[in-house]
């Protein structure tokens, strides 16, 4: 039978259990379910609603569920409340006899790590390796893998791990729900660090190193290098400001004007379109109506845009500092949609190429909850793409090569793909 994944996605108001399994034809939806978190609702009420959730994917699936896996939503509102830390930390291990590499050294590694980390207030909810440097037998160069060097002889190995640390007792009160069912959690994940998978498949890995994340609460810069994310940046203004914004401009409801952005957002506006009322609204207390065009809609919008893409820019020049790489950044969420965007996003910034994410949009954006569950199921084969050998690269401070080692021939490919963001690490 094929693996069923069993996930919680943690709202400040809300858990919604889903079950889902991955078959040849994508990800098939088993059951889901949500539980409402009122201020006045037991806790002791709350877990016999998630375990008649968890009865009911069992009676469907005919599986007793012991595990599960935990997503917390840091663009939720109060997400602070989790306090959530990222730490980027280079694990080195040197060998005084020359070692050839196993799934055991992997795993040696991964738990000294935990380990050694001080965790007194804080919790370590995930440790994912990024970047994996090792010197080859015969050699005194270091290479830079993709994934861990399985089977190669080294006498040297480091891992790059980005680490996520949240407040200990937000954590526990959360486990305590499964703790209490007998349901041990397995992984956990934060929303920010899945929602870079949007869109992509396989043949677009490695590519984006930047994603800007509009949502309803919040819009998070998150950095990214070989698909993990290591850092992520709250900017100043969400959906929401942009709707409150349209919303006192015209004197208009919150829901009128998440519709005039809907149906009429665009940032580029032609002529025969420029002074085309598209909706008026009626003021009580002024006793006139109020008309809106296309063009006005449009000028509140590319405000915001211009706002939230200059402050992005700062932070990626910063954070890149003289490196002298072209970035890619790609735009998630509330305004992917919208036409030209990416043009329009374009002259905000500079040494980042802006991707045409409006056309990766997912067709189950309609559906955020099972987009982050597809998301999940993407950061799972991302870890395991570091558990194979299939790419790599070397690294001797001059040029830079992939090779795939499928290739009888092992001819060395000049690299045109390579973004790393060393400089994030500083």
């Amino acid at each position: 039978m094929n693996k069923i994944e069993i996930n919680a996605l943690m709202k400040f108001d809300n858990i919604k259990i889903i079950a889902t399994m991955k078959s040849k034809n994508g990800i098939i939806y088993v059951h889901d379910e949500k539980i409402n978190l009122s201020t006045n609702k037991k806790r002791g009420d709350i877990k016999k609603d998630i375990k008649n959730a968890l009865l009911s994917i069992e009676s469907k699936t005919s599986k007793k569920i012991k595990e599960i896996n935990i997503i917390f939503d840091d663009f939720m509102k109060n997400s602070e409340l989790l306090k959530v830390k990222t730490k980027i930390i280079k694990e080195s291990t040197k060998y005084e006899v020359e070692k050839k590499l196993n799934y055991d050294d992997y795993q040696t590694i991964v738990q000294r790590t935990i380990n050694n980390q001080n965790t007194n207030n804080e919790i370590l909810i995930s440790a994912v390796p990024f970047k994996f440097i090792f010197v080859e037998s015969g050699s005194a160069n270091e290479c830079e893998s993709y994934s861990f060097p399985f089977d190669k002889k080294v006498s040297k190995l480091a891992i790059i791990f980005s680490l996520r640390f949240m407040d200990k007792n937000s954590f526990l009160k959360t486990v305590d729900y499964f703790d209490s069912l007998d349901i041990k959690v397995n992984n956990v994940a934060l929303e920010s660090q899945l929602v870079i998978y949007n869109g992509i498949d396989n043949e677009k890995l490695n590519k984006v190193n930047f994603a800007l994340a509009i949502k309803n609460d919040k819009t998070i810069l998150i950095s990214s290098d070989n698909n993990v994310v290591i850092r992520t940046d709250i900017l100043e203004y969400s959906f929401e400001n942009l709707v409150k914004k349209i919303e006192d401009k015209f004197g208009i409801s919150n829901q009128e004007a998440k519709n005039l952005i809907q149906c009429y957002g665009k940032i580029n506006v032609g002529t025969n379109e420029d002074k085309e009322i598209i909706y008026s609204s009626y003021s009580l207390k002024e006793q006139h109506s109020n008309p809106i065009n296309r063009s006005d809609v449009a000028n509140v919008i590319k405000s915001f845009l211009k706002s939230i893409c200059s402050q992005a820019n700062n932070i990626i020049k910063k954070i890149t500092k003289n490196n002298g790489n072209n970035f890619e950044l790609k735009i998630i969420g509330k305004l992917s949609r919208i036409n030209d965007l990416s043009n329009y996003c374009s002259k905000y910034f500079e040494k980042v190429n802006v991707l045409l994410s409006e056309r990766n949009e997912s067709i189950y954006s309609w559906n955020k909850s099972f987009e982050s569950v597809k998301n999940y199921w993407m950061y799972l084969k991302m870890l395991d793409n570091k558990m194979n050998t299939e790419t790599f690269y070397y690294n001797n401070n001059k040029d830079s090569f992939n090779r795939d080692s499928t290739y009888q021939n092992k001819q060395a490919i000049k690299s045109t793909n390579k973004r790393s963001v060393e400089a994030l690490l500083a």
